[in-house]
Formats: structure tokens, sequence, C-alpha cells
């Protein structure tokens, strides 16, 4: 009976765990095979391009990621992976060629980080974001990509966190080269 007990408990915490999945944890390898689960799950895939020691990446971590009620809301129509920019690892691109998530990052022009990565059912870029962003501001960027707005108008970088667009124009962006204005 103490047996079933704790096995019981095992599969209920890893259900748990399981649906309260965190955002951005999982590191990629193969961005076809994810893309593909996303469109399986019905869901839009979001590639978190980052790197080492990114301040502003590891403010959305602790600010915006580990919510646990947003990373619910978020699971529902996003499927999240992470991928580092400056490795040199072999990478399969969602069209299924081998690249490096640096050349990768260079051929879709993410100069800095965090940035946000959102693939159609084909494997094309839908949209692309740079920057910090607070709770709010990140739940605005889902909605807009959510409900297709990036096709009528650009995103609002109004609620960038307390500094807002001055945030941006001081170039709160972690950076491997200077940052060219990305269309």
């Amino acid at each position: 009976m103490k047996y079933i007990r704790c096995i019981s408990f095992l599969l209920l915490s890893l259900f748990v765990s399981l649906v309260h999945a965190k955002i951005f944890d999982e590191p990629v390898v193969n961005l076809q095979t994810q893309n593909q689960a996303a469109i399986d799950d019905g869901k839009v895939l979001v590639v978190l391009m980052t790197m080492p020691d990114c301040p502003n990446c590891e403010y959305m971590e602790k600010n915006v990621f580990s919510n646990k009620l947003f990373q619910e809301q978020f699971n529902k129509k996003f499927r999240s992976v992470r991928l580092d920019i400056t490795a040199n690892s072999i990478l399969v691109d969602t069209n299924g060629k081998e690249t490096s998530p640096n050349a990768l990052a260079k051929r879709l022009r993410v100069y800095g980080s965090p940035s946000f990565i959102f693939y159609d059912d084909k494997g094309g870029v839908i949209y692309r974001y740079t920057g910090k962003l607070d709770l709010s501001g990140f739940k605005k960027l889902m909605n807009y990509v959510n409900s297709g707005q990036y096709e009528i108008k650009p995103f609002q970088v109004s609620s960038l966190g307390p500094r807002g667009v001055e945030d941006m124009i001081a170039g709160d962006i972690c950076t491997t080269q200077k940052t060219k204005a990305i269309p």
C-alpha cells in the first residue's frame, strides 16, 4: 500500500510539473521537429534566442517566464524552445537544413538578445522581436502574434519596464556587435 502511494505521488508530481512546464526552458537541436510538434498541438513555435550572461534574459527569466499563471496561458497557444546564438553546434533549421545557431541568428538578422522568433506552419518566420519586456509587455506580444495583428500594424513597445522606451533608446539589449534597426 505504501508503495502504491509513493508511485501515485510521483505520478501526480510529474503531471503537475508537466502542466506547469517552464517556458523557454528546453534547448533545441532540431527546429523542424519542434515546429512540427507545435503544429501537431495546434500551437505556434517561438524560439528565444539568447546569449550567456545576458542581463535582459535573466530579467525575463526571473520576472516573466517564472510566473506560473502566465506559463499556463502561454503553453496553451505556444511551444517554446531556447537557442544560444553564440553556440557553433549543429542545428537543424525549420526547413530541415543543417546550420549552426550562430549562422541561423545571422541569417535572421538577430544581433541581440533576448530575441523571440515566431514560426508559421511552413517553417517561415512570421514575426521577430528583440528586447526586454516586462510581464505585461510580453503578454501583449503574445496576444499581438496570436491574433495576427503583426500583419496590420507594428507592435507597440510601450511596456518595456520601468523606463519604457528609454530602455530601447539606451540600447538595453545584449549585443554581440552594434545593433542596427531591425525591420
